[in-house]
């Protein structure tokens, strides 16, 4: 756990299958909590996000009705799955505004095992997130940086921290306001590549044109 921290990489990741008193040493480690069997999606995913692996995105598929040739057989048919509407201002450099914390929704608080003090602490954004700038998030919290660092993620527009309540503000308000800070700078700069790069496809298509124009023009069709 001191290599851990020194060499900002994750190398102790506890897994709980079952409910059990947690070793004190482990209580304020980042652990992948699979104890409800209703919730298995969840904490796979920020156990794969702890490990720096992209969750796999399954094909979708639809089962065709049986031929003549093959009585009661199915086969699956895959099908595109459709890109998510892009929302306004998602990659406009200049229709974002930086995130900040507004708040913490005490409405929201929640115990998920009661045998322990530990919340889900909802800090409130001033908006929802696009998905680029939650990727960003996400990598920034993946490295701990000091003994009381606790798990984070990203829900709508909360950023949920699985901590004691009277850590928030010894520790992890001022946590999260940097790692915010940070994603709204990671971000901003994203938007630049992404324009950057927008901006030289469009000179390439029109330097392509207009070589098609001069090509084409101009042609004698009285030879």
């Amino acid at each position: 756990m001191t290599k851990e921290i020194q060499g900002r990489a994750v190398r102790v990741l506890p897994i709980l299958i079952e409910a059990c008193d947690l070793p004190e040493f482990l209580r304020d480690k980042l652990y992948a909590d699979f104890t409800d069997p209703k919730d298995f999606d969840g904490p796979f995913e920020r156990f794969l996000n702890a490990l720096g692996v992209s969750k796999p995105t399954a094909a979708a598929t639809t089962v065709s009705e049986a031929t003549p040739s093959q009585p009661g057989a199915r086969r699956p048919r895959a099908e595109p799955t459709p890109p998510p509407p892009a929302r306004a201002g998602e990659r406009d450099l200049e229709g974002f505004v930086d995130l900040k914390i507004i708040g913490i929704d005490k409405s929201r608080l929640y115990r998920p095992d009661p045998q322990y003090e530990l919340y889900h602490i909802h800090f409130e954004l001033s908006g929802h997130p696009p998905q680029e700038w939650v990727q960003i998030f996400e990598a920034e919290r993946q490295f701990p940086r000091h003994t009381m660092w606790r798990h984070a993620w990203i829900d709508g527009k909360y950023i949920v921290v699985h901590c004691v309540p009277d850590e928030v503000k010894k520790y992890h308000l001022r946590d999260i306001t940097e790692d915010v800070k940070n994603s709204n700078l990671k971000y901003r700069d994203y938007l630049r590549r992404v324009a950057g790069a927008r901006a030289r496809e469009a000179q390439r298509e029109a330097k392509v044109n207009e070589e098609l124009d001069e090509a084409l023009d101009d042609l004698n069709f009285d030879k």
